[in-house]
C-alpha cells in the first residue's frame, strides 16, 4: 500500500443480506492520520447501506441473464407457437414462432383476443372460454384442436395453456404453447378413416378375414370369424386363435 502511495487507511466489512460476507469498504489517505470512531461509524453505516444494494443488483443481473436465456430459447423456437396474453385473454407478447404457425406479426397480434385463434364452431361452443377458467381454476388447460390462421385457413395445433399468478395469488396472466402438427394429424386421420372403410368392406363379405405375422401371430380377426368359431377377436390373438382349429 506504501508503493501505492497510501499513508493511512480504515475498512469496515460488508454484509449481505442473511450476514452473507461480500467484501471490505475501505478508504485510503496519502496523509498519515489517525481515523476516529466517528470516522469508522460512518464507514459501517454506508457498508450497511451498500449490503442490500449490492444484493439487489446480483439478483437483477441474475433475472436479466436468465430472461435473456429464456428469450433466446423462444426466438430459436420456430417450430413453436409460444406467446402471452394478459389476464383478461388478449395477447401482450407474441414471439416469431407464433407468428410463423398463425400467419400474424407481433404488431398485428398484440391486443389481439386469444379467441380469435378458435374456429367459429369452437368459440359457438364456447370452447375459448371454457379452456382459460381451466388453467385459472388448475392451474394448466390442454389445447389439442384445430385453429385459424390469419389467412383463414385451419391449423392443428397440440399444446397447452399455463396460468401465470403473482405472488399474492392474482391471476398475471397465461402462457400459451403450442406444436404444429397439422400434417400429422391429417396422415392420422387418413389412416384411421383407410382402417375405417377396410372394415366396413370386409364386415360386407362372408368369408373369414384375419390379419397375422409371417409367424403365425395373428393381429386381427373380422366379426365374421367371431360368428363362425364362436371366439372373440381378443381370444384369438397371437396364438390364441388355434383353440378354434379342430385337432
Amino acid at each position: 500500500m506504501r508503493a501505492a502511495g497510501v499513508a493511512a487507511l480504515a475498512n469496515v466489512p460488508i454484509f449481505l443480506p442473511g450476514n452473507r460476507t461480500f467484501g471490505l469498504l475501505q478508504v485510503d489517505d496519502i496523509e498519515p492520520r489517525d481515523f476516529g470512531e466517528e470516522d469508522t461509524q460512518f464507514l459501517r453505516t454506508y457498508a450497511t447501506i451498500l449490503g442490500p444494494v449490492i444484493d439487489r443488483l446480483h439478483k437483477m443481473q441474475a433475472l436479466q441473464s436468465t430472461t435473456e436465456r429464456f428469450a433466446l430459447v423462444v426466438e430459436n423456437a420456430r417450430d413453436y407457437a409460444i406467446f402471452v396474453a394478459d389476464p383478461q385473454d388478449r395477447i401482450v407478447d407474441w414471439h416469431k414462432g407464433a407468428e410463423k404457425v398463425f400467419g400474424w406479426t407481433a404488431e398485428e397480434a398484440a391486443g389481439m383476443s386469444c379467441s380469435e385463434l378458435f374456429t367459429a364452431e369452437d368459440r359457438a361452443q364456447g370452447e375459448d372460454r371454457k379452456e382459460i377458467e381451466t388453467a385459472r381454476r388448475v392451474g394448466s388447460a390442454p389445447d389439442v384442436r384445430w385453429h385459424v390462421r390469419k389467412d383463414g385457413s385451419r391449423v392443428f395445433v397440440d399444446g397447452s395453456t399455463m396460468c401465470l399468478r403473482n405472488p399474492d395469488g392474482s391471476v398475471r396472466g397465461f402462457l400459451k404453447i403450442g406444436q404444429d402438427i397439422t400434417e400429422r394429424h391429417r396422415t392420422e386421420q387418413r389412416l384411421l378413416e383407410s382402417e375405417a372403410l377396410q372394415r366396413s368392406l370386409i364386415a360386407g363379405v362372408p368369408q373369414l378375414v384375419w390379419r397375422a405375422r409371417s409367424v403365425g401371430l395373428r393381429i386381427w380377426s373380422s366379426p365374421q370369424w367371431e360368428r363362425f368359431t364362436g371366439q372373440h377377436n381378443q381370444d384369438s390373438l397371437g396364438m390364441g386363435w388355434l383353440a378354434a382349429v379342430h385337432p
